[in-house]
C-alpha cells in the first residue's frame, strides 16, 4: 500500500538527496528502507512525500487498512523529522491496493509452504 502527505514546507537542499528531473519542473527523490520507501516529489507549486510499504498478506482487510495506515503515519514523521519538513497531519491512499480471496491466499500460502506428494500405480 501507498500513502501521500502533503508537504507544507519547503524542502531544504540536501546534499544526501538524489533529485530525478522527471519533466515540467518536477523532480522526485527516493529512500528505500528495509520496510517501506520514501518518496519525495517536488514541484514549484506543490511538493508531496510517498510512503510505499512493503507487500502484506493478511485476512482481516479492514484491520489491516488501518494498521498500515498508521504505520504509514509513524514512518512519514520520521522522514518529515529527519529531514526538516513539516507534512500534513493525515494522508491518504495513494494507489489501490491488491485484494484477492480468501481463498487466493490459502492457495498462495499452501504453494509457498508445502509439497505435494501425489501416489501413481
Amino acid at each position: 500500500m501507498s500513502f501521500k502527505f502533503k508537504i507544507l514546507s519547503p524542502i531544504a537542499e540536501d546534499p544526501n538527496l538524489d533529485w530525478i528531473g522527471i519533466k515540467n519542473g518536477v523532480s522526485k527523490c527516493s529512500i528505500k528502507y528495509d520496510t517501506h520507501t520514501v518518496e519525495l516529489v517536488k514541484s514549484k507549486n506543490s511538493s508531496t512525500m510517498l510512503i510505499h510499504l512493503d507487500k502484506k498478506y493478511c485476512f482481516d482487510w479492514y484491520k489491516e487498512s488501518f494498521n498500515q495506515y498508521n504505520l504509514a503515519i509513524y514512518y512519514a514523521k520520521q522522514a518529515a523529522t529527519k529531514f526538516s519538513l513539516q507534512i500534513s497531519d493525515y494522508g491518504y491512499p495513494f494507489k489501490k491496493p491488491h485484494i484477492a480471496f480468501e481463498q487466493d491466499l490459502i492457495a498462495c500460502y499452501l504453494a509457498a509452504s508445502y509439497t505435494s506428494e501425489i501416489k501413481t500405480k
